[in-house]
């Protein structure tokens, strides 16, 4: 079956995808995916673009599980939204944003990202940030 992801066939049959990361976290465990500055954020984006990429994900918290990264609500949604503007300045390509928080996700969602790849597990934002997550999307998804 397939789908469509942002605005782009996906699934049997098509061809594959290709997302570029930016970490838009400083505290990220693979440094070179990070990009802290609206510029380096915006080239790099780009260059997604140039280079084939389909979309680009955006993360604002680092979620390797044998660190502690964990930065606040709202650090982590000051860093996301930037990071989305950036973006968007930069290219064309649907934007993932890469969150366990449904208020973080949800702000992304009206600042323009398309996907939201959620990243929670048992022990990190647990059911009942899902549940509100769920809640809230039910209406900017339309169901």
């Amino acid at each position: 079956m397939t789908s469509m992801i942002g605005g782009i066939r996906a699934g049997p049959g098509s061809p594959v995808r290709v997302m570029g990361i930016v970490n838009a976290s400083p505290e990220s465990f693979y440094g070179g995916s990070v990009y802290v500055t609206r510029r380096a954020i915006r080239d790099r984006a780009k260059s997604i673009e140039d280079e084939g990429g389909h979309y680009v994900d955006v993360g604002g918290m680092s979620t390797a599980p044998y660190l502690e990264t964990e930065v606040s609500e709202r650090e982590e949604s000051s860093r996301i939204l930037r990071a989305v503007g950036a973006v968007q300045d930069g290219c064309n390509l649907p934007i993932s944003v890469d969150t366990c928080r449904a208020a973080v996700a949800s702000k992304a969602l009206e600042a323009g990202a398309v996907i939201v790849n959620d990243v929670s597990w048992p022990g990190r934002c647990g059911a009942t940030a899902r549940q509100s997550w769920y809640a809230r999307t039910a209406g900017l998804a339309g169901g």
